[in-house]
């Protein structure tokens, strides 16, 4: 090889990819589940939020069930409700102490997820939940294994490793990402799914796409997550227009399922974004509209990263069927995001913010808040507060 070779070499880029956690997917599988807890911990304490499990008591049961019947002692919590804030948190811990656990198991949503793995590190550490945001984590002791069971497709927090606290005064919400926070391991039940609602399938399922979307806009994607990423956008567009057109089969849960996990593995590499943090902050102002908001925010923030992101979008739109044949690369990378807006439109889902009666004046204030996070350098296209306003009330 001549120095030219060698040169040439020196060029390629570096890869990284990072995810400490076993990941498991298997069709009404939940009664397993007690023989993989046994390699993790045998005092466990499974966290939930009543909000959150509404029509998953049995399958609850089924979990503790498993759990004992693999010679594991366990305690149900679900004392939590709502948005948990700092005294919430502290009560938790404090618990998980005396109990002696060993092991968490957060089942639920999206909230269940922050709490358990906040949790995870409060137990072992001596300090309060309004410390977490400004204690040094590199010098915490570890945090207590949990492993995150979800009950639908989600924007990766059953295994991003972001710890949350909730300021019930102020209303508002501070993240830190922490790599120690992966789950020791992901267990995802597909046959969960097709008790939800089609409404919630349907928000629930596209907030994993613009998870997809987030870690492809990110800073530190790269071709792995690229390849990876693509995979799981064509899987979750074509189940969701297939369960639109015909009943739903097991294979569109699985594949929803699947395409989740795979999102949330890109997401726990790239880190979370300017769609997260904006979905967020608007939820943490009328809970239970973190997915609606997600989903609206997505082709806004796609457009608004057009110019940077381009080659991507183009490779999107091939992937999802989209004739872009004697098109230029702007062009073709637009039938990219005209996908996604017809698939809001096809899906009925919420496409502006005045649909989920949040006021312009909030989103002003959601811009400020923003503004002043960290998430948001994550964005391949750096944004300020005004641009962050103007994409928000675009999106009206």
């Amino acid at each position: 090889m001549d120095k030219q070779d060698l040169s040439s070499d020196a060029n390629l880029s570096s890869l990284e990819y990072y995810l400490p956690t076993y990941i498991h997917t298997e069709w009404e599988s939940l009664s397993k589940i007690g023989k993989y807890c046994k390699s993790f911990g045998s005092r466990i304490i499974i966290i939930t939020l009543e909000d959150e499990i509404s029509g998953f008591t049995d399958h609850l049961n089924i979990i503790k069930n498993s759990i004992e019947n693999n010679s594991g002692h366990v305690i149900i919590y679900n004392d939590l409700k709502g948005n948990p804030g700092h005294e919430d948190l502290n009560t938790l811990s404090h618990f998980i102490r005396k109990s002696h656990a060993d092991l968490l198991l957060g089942f639920g949503g999206r909230q269940t997820m922050l709490i358990t793995k906040t949790a995870s590190l409060l137990s072992t550490n001596n300090v309060f939940a309004e410390d977490l945001t400004k204690m040094e984590l590199e010098d915490s002791i570890a945090p207590l294994p949990y492993i995150s069971v979800p009950i639908g497709p989600m924007m990766g927090d059953e295994i991003i490793p972001y710890l949350s606290v909730y300021n019930t005064d102020t209303k508002e919400r501070s993240y830190r990402k922490f790599k120690e926070l992966h789950p020791v391991m992901s267990f995802s039940d597909p046959s969960l799914i097709k008790i939800l609602e089609k409404e919630n399938i349907y928000n629930l399922a596209l907030s994993s796409l613009s998870g997809v979307m987030e870690s492809l806009m990110s800073n530190n994607t790269n071709e792995l997550i690229i390849s990876q990423s693509i995979i799981s956008s064509k899987l979750i567009i074509t189940s969701l227009l297939d369960m639109e057109k015909q009943t739903p089969e097991p294979s569109n849960y699985q594949n929803l399922c699947v395409a989740s996990m795979i999102a949330a593995m890109s997401h726990a590499n790239t880190g979370v974004g300017l769609i997260y943090s904006l979905a967020s902050c608007i939820d943490d102002l009328m809970p239970g509209v973190f997915y609606k908001a997600s989903n609206i925010l997505l082709a806004n923030v796609m457009e608004y990263n057009l110019t940077v992101k381009a080659d991507i979008y183009l490779q999107l739109a091939k992937e999802w069927g989209e004739d872009i044949q004697d098109l230029i690369i702007i062009e073709a990378s637009v039938k990219a995001i005209e996908v996604v807006r017809r698939l809001s439109i096809d899906l009925k889902t919420p496409n502006k913010f005045s649909e989920i009666e949040i006021t312009k004046e909030q989103l002003v204030e959601v811009a400020k808040v923003v503004s002043k996070t960290e998430m948001i350098s994550n964005n391949s296209r750096p944004i300020n507060q005004k641009s962050i306003e103007l994409l928000l009330l675009s999106a009206y």
